[in-house]
């Protein structure tokens, strides 16, 4: 699926939809394993 738009956190370029609440996302505000951003995974941010 492409994605396009902004990170609903940063507004970098997207790159993502989380899982959980549909918002889209950098790789900075991903957690591919689980597949949700980072404040449906509690606000850490990833690396």
């Amino acid at each position: 699926m492409s994605v396009q738009g902004a990170c609903y956190v940063c507004s970098n370029r997207a790159l993502h939809t989380c899982d959980s609440c549909g918002g889209t996302v950098c790789d900075d505000h991903y957690d591919a394993s689980s597949g949700f951003c980072v404040r449906c995974r509690g606000g850490r941010k990833f690396e």
